[in-house]
């Protein structure tokens, strides 16, 4: 069969085929699925668009323009061992055979067909599809590690067939292309989910941004955990920003900075403490298509009061003073018996007091009271 398009069909067909081979140039398999879904939309003439797919171990229904269609699928269907079902067991039989019989591409009448005539007679059709504008649908189904996937193009005419015969021509041209999208994504997600998780087992703060357009993609648990600690948060992350475009820069070919004119390391002091900054480059396809830039923040250490200052603050003896400060370290009782020359006994003892003249109640609490309180200031 000849698949006969006009000029504009086949222009947009290059560009939804381009839209569909790079889920990379995404900042995020959601951002993907909305480019997706709306350069499908306008090749089919669809009047909204909705995608479905297992991810992050989870179903989920996506749509830019169908949303109330997509919270009742939510309701309707769900992933088993990756795979989409229907809650009614007439259409989930139609989703079973066109598995078993390798249909990726395929159309709502099909659909009625592989379910023996019932799905336009079912409740969901009838109180679902037809109601949020999903008269006809034309579909493309495809299964990568991490489950699968259904994209859907639907229309509010009784009989969506803009393109006549050639329109299961037009499914199957782009079905490949879908497939090996989608493939590419879970893989790739696969490999950020294990980077990230990686990352939130460091010390150090931690924030990727995409390159080259710099918007941020991750940050980790630590940066979050050190943000939220200083008042100063916004100078911080504006110095973040600046050497993530530092590097952007240095990777655009003709606009290259001098060298040294563009910072790889940076230190910023704030009231509560200094944070060394430090950028670097990842390798294409880590976080996103052009690369990344890691920025990590070095975890500062408190800065603690003196003994002295301690005792003028809140009457603690010179020995209480002492342990207070180390167990704002991070000393444990026979660490700090050792290290005084003093029975453990003696240790919790003074921890006692210290935590009453403080008005603490643990050694996490005395850490953060005496690290925001600073130092000799």
């Amino acid at each position: 069969m000849t698949l006969v398009l006009s000029a504009a069909d086949q222009k947009q067909l290059v560009t939804t085929l381009e839209t569909l081979l790079s889920p990379l140039a995404s900042s995020s398999p959601v951002a993907w699925f909305d480019d997706v879904m709306r350069e499908m939309q306008t090749l089919c003439h669809g009047d909204s668009a909705l995608l479905c797919a297992q991810h992050e171990d989870a179903g989920h229904h996506y749509s830019r323009n169908a949303s109330a269609l997509a919270e009742a699928l939510d309701l309707q269907s769900g992933f088993r061992s990756g795979e989409f079902h229907f809650n009614d067991p007439h259409l989930d039989s139609g989703m079973v055979l066109r598995r078993r019989r390798s249909v990726a591409a395929f159309t709502s009448h099909m659909m009625d067909k592989l379910t023996g005539g019932t799905y336009f007679g079912s409740e969901f059709y009838n109180d679902v599809a037809v109601p949020f504008g999903a008269i006809t649908t034309l579909g493309l189904g495809v299964r990568a590690r991490t489950g699968e996937a259904i994209l859907g193009i639907n229309s509010v005419q009784s009989a969506f067939d803009p393109l006549g015969e050639d329109t299961l021509g037009l499914l199957s041209l782009v079905l490949p292309a879908f497939r090996a999208g989608f493939e590419t994504l879970s893989r790739l997600e696969f490999a950020r989910q294990s980077f990230a998780s990686m990352l939130d087992t460091i010390s150090d703060g931690t924030l990727i941004f995409s390159l080259p357009d710099v918007h941020e993609l991750y940050r980790n648990e630590a940066l979050r955990t050190t943000l939220a600690g200083d008042p100063e948060r916004t100078g911080i992350e504006q110095r973040l920003l600046r050497l993530a475009r530092g590097m952007s820069s240095l990777g655009e070919s003709g606009t290259r900075s001098r060298p040294g004119t563009v910072p790889m390391l940076d230190e910023i002091r704030t009231a509560r403490a200094v944070y060394v900054l430090r950028v670097s480059r990842l390798a294409p396809g880590t976080f996103s298509r052009d690369g990344a830039a890691l920025v990590a923040v070095e975890t500062p250490s408190p800065v603690l009061p003196s003994v002295a200052t301690l005792r003028a603050r809140f009457d603690l003896t010179a020995r209480e003073a002492e342990v207070a400060i180390e167990i704002a370290r991070g000393a444990s009782d026979l660490a700090l018996a050792r290290e005084l020359g003093i029975s453990p006994h003696t240790v919790r003892h003074h921890v006692e007091r210290v935590f009453e003249k403080l008005g603490v109640h643990s050694r996490k609490a005395l850490a953060l009271h005496l690290a925001t309180r600073g130092g000799d200031r």
